[in-house]
């Protein structure tokens, strides 16, 4: 009987060391069903090819269920997302960045921003309303899906609001997308909100696409000689690119070696060559230089003023 006892004993072990990484595994793929099941709700540090790939689906199918999706590169934290279209499409705020003030919710806390356009070095106002009176709160600001890098100390008043101003850093690269993180420090039950995006841009802004990928230029006349600033968003992350800059029509004379962070944005300082003539128009090609699939966006002409 001791013999057969110990037998038992022994399949038993055996057997909850075969079974206990299967558990593990359907306990996971459990976990991800139940965050991944008709709708997802956005995570900090989200991105949609991140979402794609731990759901099970691609970009694509994740974009036709949510018409709501203003830029394919930019998903909030909070942010609902339908995954199958057994649900209906969820109230997101669309960011017409034409409009001067908007306003994002958390229950009953709201923060709203004088304006979603700006310059480096401008300043924003920041309001807020419906959050806990009273409390100690942070100003948490930085470029979307990357660590903050400025923070303001405030204090909500009895009614629950308040008021910052905020300065772009003058580190701000046009074609970005900044938010302010408007958080509580000092209680046990943390009240958030994200604002909306603030997107960069420059006064002589002009931008071109291809699919996703955009090449901006920081001004389209410059004199032989001058500088000019390429700005690259919606490229494949960490991407190897070349800038070639060169007169229109004609082969490229000039080429700068570049990389696109995570995020697939860079940027780049070019000079027009002084064997360029007043009248002509120059171009700027940004390529992918290492990927199977090219990507390439020509810029917009940059005429030659003298």
């Amino acid at each position: 009987m001791k013999t057969l006892a110990l037998a038992l004993l022994t399949a038993v072990l055996i057997a909850g060391q075969l079974f206990t990484p299967a558990a593990a595994s359907s306990s996971s793929t459990a976990l991800a069903s139940v965050n991944c099941g008709d709708i997802y709700v956005v995570q900090p540090l989200d991105y949609l090819v991140r979402i794609a790939s731990y759901c099970g689906t691609t970009v694509a199918n994740i974009l036709a269920l949510n018409p709501q999706i203003v830029n394919p590169s930019i998903v909030y934290s909070g942010q609902v997302l339908r995954l199958t279209s057994n649900v209906p499409i969820p109230y997101w705020p669309t960011y017409n960045l034409n409009t001067t003030s908007y306003t994002t919710y958390s229950g009953y806390a709201r923060v709203s921003l004088s304006t979603t356009r700006a310059v480096p070095g401008d300043v924003v106002t920041v309001t807020i309303s419906g959050f806990p009176a009273n409390a100690q709160i942070d100003y948490r600001v930085g470029l979307q899906n990357q660590p903050f890098s400025l923070v303001y100390d405030g204090l909500v008043g009895a009614s629950g609001t308040a008021s910052q101003t905020i300065t772009i850093p003058s580190g701000a690269i046009p074609g970005e997308y900044w938010v302010v993180q408007v958080i509580t420090t000092d209680l046990k039950d943390i009240t958030q909100v994200y604002s909306s995006p603030i997107y960069i841009y420059s006064y002589n802004y002009y931008s071109s696409y291809t699919g996703y990928a955009t090449v901006s230029l920081s001004s389209t006349q410059a004199a032989a000689g001058g500088n000019v600033s390429v700005y690259v968003s919606g490229f494949p992350a960490n991407a190897n690119i070349d800038y070639r800059l060169g007169l229109q029509g004609e082969a490229f004379s000039v080429v700068y070696d570049g990389q696109v962070d995570a995020y697939g944005s860079t940027n780049q300082t070019i000079t027009i060559p002084s064997s360029a003539t007043a009248g002509q128009y120059w171009v700027v090609l940004v390529i992918t230089t290492e990927l199977k699939n090219i990507t390439s966006v020509t810029s917009h002409t940059i005429y030659i003023t003298h």
